[in-house]
C-alpha cells in the first residue's frame, strides 16, 4: 500500500488480495442469495472504485438491503 500526502493508493497485487478476503467472507453470501457479485476494481487518491453486477433481477428494496448490509460488513 503506498500513501504520499495521506492519499490510499492500492497495487493490482494489493486489490487482489482484498477482493479475494471480501470474495470469501461477504461477497459470497450475496452472489448465493440475491445474486450480486461486487470487486473492487480500483483504488487511488482515496478513491475505491467498487464494480457491482447484478445477475438476477433485484427489486429496489433489495438492492438496498445490500447496499445497507455490505456497509456495515466486518473489516
Amino acid at each position: 500500500m503506498s500513501t504520499q500526502s495521506n492519499e490510499l493508493n492500492l497495487s493490482q497485487s494489493e486489490i487482489k488480495q482484498l477482493n479475494d478476503r471480501h470474495i470469501g467472507g461477504v461477497d459470497k453470501w450475496f452472489r448465493m442469495f440475491m445474486g450480486l457479485a461486487s470487486e473492487i476494481t480500483k483504488v487511488e487518491d482515496n478513491v475505491i472504485h467498487l464494480q457491482v453486477v447484478y445477475s438476477n433481477k433485484v427489486k429496489r428494496s433489495k438492492a438496498e438491503i445490500v447496499a445497507r448490509t455490505w456497509l456495515k460488513s466486518p473489516e
